[in-house]
């Protein structure tokens, strides 16, 4: 795929103008603007010998994600398979040109963020006394499979939780491992460190 314009979805391929391509592709008009398309189609090519590999058509006019905001809406369209690729090829472009696209989809911050390693799966719920932040740990070699064998716990996770305009947080609680967590609150930001998770850890803000 050859970046024809900058978009939100491409942010962090500054230094490139292709991006590697689905495995499969249905080709598809755009119904917006000439030159209003941010990606479009690089026809395949030999992977080798290597002294083949170099594309036969530099450039086409075929859209190979369309990008389009109705009102309030959004939409991103692929022309092709670009998750599968992603999930069999592991390809890190591909990676992240779906989280920018999802990023740019909700058009604003989430409401919770975790930064640390490993796979993780949140639930945040407003509950009677205050919030729950629900982790998840499926960093695990079976996490795509019907069993786990074992539990691989992660370490440290740095949250971010927002809450509503003028709520103050008392006390931040880690339910399952049954500690109270240091946490800093500046306006609608609440910040703490979850020390690990093994399999499962709720987080109560109260």
């Amino acid at each position: 795929m050859r970046i024809e314009q900058r978009h939100a979805a491409l942010a962090g391929f500054d230094g490139t103008a292709l991006l590697p391509g689905p495995e499969a592709r249905v080709p598809v008009r755009a119904t917006v603007a000439a030159g209003a398309v941010p990606l479009t189609v690089v026809p395949y090519f030999p992977a080798f010998p290597p002294e083949m590999v170099f594309p036969r058509t530099p450039r086409t006019a075929q859209p190979a994600a369309v990008f389009q905001e109705r009102g309030r809406s959004r939409v991103a369209y692929f022309a092709g398979d670009v998750d599968r690729t992603c999930w069999r090829s592991g390809n890190t472009d591909l990676s992240q040109l779906l989280q920018n696209t999802v990023r740019w989809l909700r058009g604003e911050a989430p409401l919770v963020t975790l930064d640390g390693d490993g796979i993780v799966e949140l639930f945040a719920w407003e509950t009677e006394p205050g919030f729950a932040l629900h982790i998840l740990n499926y960093t695990n070699p079976n996490m795509t499979r019907g069993f786990f064998r074992r539990f691989y716990p992660i370490g440290q996770q740095k949250a971010a939780f927002t809450v509503p305009r003028g709520r103050k947080i008392g006390a931040v609680r880690a339910l399952r491992a049954g500690r109270a967590l240091p946490f800093t609150q500046s306006g609608e930001i609440v910040r703490f460190d979850v020390p690990a998770v093994t399999d499962y850890e709720v987080i109560a803000l109260t």
